[in-house]
């Protein structure tokens, strides 16, 4: 038995559901740990399974309840970073029956090449160490995709927003009365004026309404029915767009985890330790 920082090693085999393929097997070194005092790497190797792409990752933990979990959660925040870049539902099992399509379903298949997948894994560290609100946001983006309720998309893409907000907009008397005065005024920190707002150009009463839409779907005040089912179903292919294009222009123009390094959380994101494993 392999062992780390006096704990045994496990392989968890994750398969993953969706549009997506490699078109070679992959594998890398990436370092995970947090909060252990010596450095901790799991062994990711990645290749076309029957039905979609498997994840052979490795923890090191007491059991294999806990091993499982830490490989679940180590690649989960892993491919929050791949949806929201490749806009792809992405489903997780670790068993072989698949959680919704199988592989042959998807008509289109979007190749992750071994670089975006080092990104995913690299770039989650870095978040979680950094910015891990924002990496929350990503993962109700990825929740968002994968939901086949509309009522939970709605909620999930509304969420991945609302956390962003709630957390970064710029302080004002205005965004002291709550949500959707910070949401408004992320968009002017992105964006500048409403006229010039990416999807919703425009729309001052969009923040507002959907809004209400969130809280009425939360509360469980809207009816069940055909009509309010539809009635938010033709609201998510645009909150779908808007969700994922505000996630990503907020991670480039308006976040710095960079400057956020310090020689601490340097030794724990070291790239020289992203290695092949032939």
């Amino acid at each position: 038995m392999s062992w780390e920082n006096g704990l045994p090693k496990w392989t968890t085999n994750i398969f993953v559901n969706g549009p997506i393929e490699v078109d070679k097997e992959i594998s890398f070194r990436s370092r995970k740990d947090i909060e252990f005092g010596d450095p901790l790497y799991s062994n990711v190797k990645i290749k076309k399974d029957r039905d979609g792409i498997k994840l052979s990752v490795n923890s090191f933990a007491p059991d294999i309840e806990f091993g499982k979990k830490a490989a679940l959660i180590f690649s989960g925040l892993a491919l929050d970073v791949l949806s929201v870049k490749t806009k792809c539902p992405l489903y997780v099992s670790i068993h072989e029956q698949r959680p919704r399509y199988s592989f042959n379903e998807y008509e289109i298949l979007r190749t992750v090449t071994e670089e975006e997948w080092k990104f995913a894994f690299q770039e989650a560290r870095l978040l979680t160490l950094t910015e891990s609100t924002f990496l929350r946001a990503l993962g109700w983006y990825r929740k968002g995709l994968n939901s086949d309720d509309p009522f939970d998309k709605f909620l999930a893409f509304w969420n991945s927003i609302e956390v962003v907000a709630g957390k970064y907009h710029t302080p004002t008397e205005r965004t002291t009365q709550g949500v959707k005065n910070q949401i408004w005024q992320c968009f002017l920190d992105l964006w500048g004026e409403c006229e010039n707002w990416k999807i919703i150009a425009g729309q001052t009463d969009w923040i507002d309404k959907n809004y209400e839409d969130r809280k009425n779907v939360a509360h469980g005040i809207i009816s069940i029915d055909v009509a309010s089912i539809e009635e938010v179903s033709n609201k998510l292919n645009v909150i779908e767009k808007l969700a994922n294009i505000f996630l990503v222009e907020w991670r480039i123009n308006k976040l710095n985890p960079e400057s956020q390094i310090t020689e601490e959380i340097q030794g724990k994101l070291d790239e020289r330790d992203w290695i092949k494993i032939e």
